[in-house]
C-alpha cells in the first residue's frame, strides 16, 4: 500500500467500483428510500445504472477517482447543488423524502455540492479521502463556485472532523427525526468551505499524488429521446422522480428476475 495515489476524472469503465463506493457512503439513504417504493429491487443494480449514465449528478462524469496500482479505491462525486431546485420533482413526495425533506432543502444554491466521498476501508488514513475533496474544491473553483458544500450526519464524528482539517464549517443544522429503518439520529449539518485558498493553504488538488486534468461533464444535460433506455430502473432521488418512477413500473418485473444475479 505504500504505492502513491492517481486522481483522475472517472470513465464509464469505473462504474461498477464506483457504484460499490458510493453505496458504503449513501446505502443506507437509497435503502431508506427503495424499501418504500420498491423493495425487491437491488441497490447496486440501481446505483451502477446510475453512475453509468452520460448525464445526471450521480453520472461517472461527474465523479474524480482515486486509484492505486490501477485500482479504482476512492470516489468524488459532485454537482451544482441548484441542479436539485431546477429538476425537482412535481409528483407529491412519499412519506420518507418527506421524513428526508429537512436534509434536501437545506442547501447553499449557489454552491458546488460534494454529494458523496467514498474510501475502500483497506486505503484509509492514507490521505486520499483529503485527496479527493483537494480536487473537488478545484473542481469548483474552475467551474466558478465561489463555495463548496456538503452534508455530514451529526453523528458521523470523524467525517466531520476530516472536513474541518480540510476547512470546513459547520452552517446549519438539519433536524431529521429518528426513524427505525434510518441508521442515524441526531440530524445532519450542511458544511461549507471557500474554492479559493484558505488561511494561506492552496486549494488547488491533492496535496500528495499525481493528478490528471480533464473538463467535467454539466450536471444535467438534455436526454437523448432517440436512445432506448438501457438502465433497470434510474432512482436518483436527490434530483427528481418524475422520470425514474415511471420506468420502475415498466420494468418491475424484468429487474426483479434479474437482481437475483447481483
Amino acid at each position: 500500500m505504500g504505492a502513491i495515489p492517481a486522481y483522475r476524472h472517472a470513465d464509464p469503465g469505473d462504474a461498477e467500483a464506483i457504484a460499490n463506493l458510493m453505496l458504503h457512503a449513501s446505502g443506507d439513504i437509497l435503502r431508506f428510500l427503495l424499501d418504500e417504493l420498491a423493495p425487491e429491487l437491488c441497490q447496486r443494480a440501481l446505483m451502477t445504472c446510475m453512475v453509468s449514465r452520460q448525464d445526471g449528478p450521480r453520472s461517472y462524469r461527474r465523479c474524480i477517482v482515486a486509484q492505486v496500482d490501477g485500482v479504482v479505491v476512492g470516489v468524488a462525486n459532485a454537482f451544482p447543488a441548484a441542479a436539485i431546485r431546477q429538476d425537482a420533482s412535481a409528483m407529491a413526495p412519499t412519506a420518507r423524502e418527506r421524513w428526508l425533506g429537512p436534509l434536501s432543502e437545506l442547501q447553499d444554491w449557489s454552491s458546488l455540492l460534494l454529494n458523496s466521498l467514498a474510501v475502500n476501508p483497506l486505503f484509509r488514513c492514507l490521505g486520499i479521502g483529503s485527496g479527493l475533496i483537494g480536487c473537488v474544491v478545484a473542481q469548483a473553483r474552475s467551474e466558478g463556485f465561489p463555495d463548496l458544500t456538503l452534508h455530514v450526519w451529526a453523528d458521523n464524528a470523524p467525517a466531520r472532523r476530516l472536513y474541518r482539517r480540510r476547512g470546513f464549517e459547520e452552517i446549519a443544522w438539519a433536524d431529521i427525526a429518528a426513524h427505525p429503518a434510518l441508521p442515524h439520529e441526531g440530524g445532519s449539518f450542511l458544511m461549507r468551505r471557500p474554492s479559493h485558498d484558505v488561511d494561506g493553504r492552496a486549494a488547488c488538488g491533492p496535496s500528495h499524488g499525481r493528478w490528471t486534468p480533464i473538463a467535467i461533464a454539466p450536471a444535467v444535460t438534455p436526454c437523448d429521446t432517440t436512445k432506448p433506455k438501457t438502465c433497470a430502473a434510474d432512482l436518483d432521488y436527490s434530483v427528481s422522480r418524475r422520470e425514474t418512477l415511471p420506468v420502475i413500473a415498466a420494468q418491475r418485473s424484468d429487474v426483479a428476475g434479474s437482481a437475483a444475479s447481483f
